[in-house]
């Protein structure tokens, strides 16, 4: 787990090998309206990884569940917290180039959310997508992902490949 203040930012990637490793490790960013201090103490999984040894079905990351949390949480009165997951390229890297696998093949499922709501989605370079959405004035909470890779497209080589993702911390009035 990486545990920072929010505010700055941590670069994380993806790895992924065929019939090997596929791993993403991550980044966080607090986004506050002007004027607001919005500030909170969060934790992200450094990396999660996939063994892949049937390229014909999905496959969950190891491991299998991680959580990412926040605490110390200060806002605005009446104010909830957003964290919400966004690739930095539409596609993994390629270990010598050939067929990438797509951003979007990533997908998650959420559970055991406190002081809050997860959401489900599917990873897209284009947009953050909602993870978790806070009750309002939660100094605190946490949600519980799971990684899933859809099978990898037709002509993907063996070997590493990688992807940066960004979990974004955003004070929602």
């Amino acid at each position: 787990m990486s545990e920072r203040r929010a505010g700055g930012v941590s670069p994380g990637r993806w790895r992924a090998r065929r019939g090997a490793t596929l791993a993403v490790a991550f980044a966080a960013l607090l986004v506050s309206r002007p004027g607001f201090g919005a500030s909170a103490t969060v934790t992200v999984p450094a990396l999660v990884s996939f063994q892949i040894y049937d390229v014909n079905v999905s496959t969950t990351a190891s491991p299998s569940s991680v959580r990412i949390s926040f605490r110390d949480a200060t806002m605005g009165l009446g104010e909830s917290l957003r964290i919400s997951v966004s690739a930095d390229a539409s596609t993994f890297a390629t270990p010598g180039g050939g067929t990438a696998i797509p951003a979007s093949a990533l997908s998650w499922t959420t559970s055991s959310a406190v002081n809050g709501t997860g959401s489900p989605g599917t990873l897209d370079s284009g947009s953050f997508q909602a993870v978790y959405d806070s009750v309002a004035n939660a100094t605190s909470g946490s949600v519980d992902m799971t990684w899933t890779l859809a099978p990898p497209p037709a002509g993907v080589a063996a070997g590493d490949h990688e992807l940066t993702v960004h979990y974004r911390f955003e004070a929602l009035f």
